[in-house]
């Protein structure tokens, strides 16, 4: 993965190329588990949405974990700027 302003460009998931082969792929799992192919693209579109689901979740932790580092340095700065403030007022400038 790459640093802030440095990001690879990210790959679609699905890429329209490659429709035949996830049709394909579906129609045999529908014969596979003996159901419709209308049933087997809703079970695969449940199941994507799970997926997409969990990793929203992930990333939501992520930022969360982020944006707590960001406030920590935050107040570091606030509390380093209120002290050089006080010192300036103490001593004067």
């Amino acid at each position: 993965m790459g640093t802030l302003f440095d990001q690879p460009i990210r790959e679609p998931h699905f890429a329209d190329e490659n429709m035949e082969g996830h049709i394909t792929w579906l129609k045999k799992k529908a014969k596979k588990h003996g159901i419709t192919y209308a049933e087997a693209v809703a079970t695969f579109d449940t199941l994507e949405r799970q997926r997409t689901n969990n990793l929203q979740k992930a990333d939501n932790d992520i930022k969360d974990e982020q944006l707590a580092g960001f406030g920590s340095l935050l107040n570091e700065i606030a509390d380093s700027l209120s002290e050089l403030a006080e010192a300036v007022r103490l001593h004067g400038a």
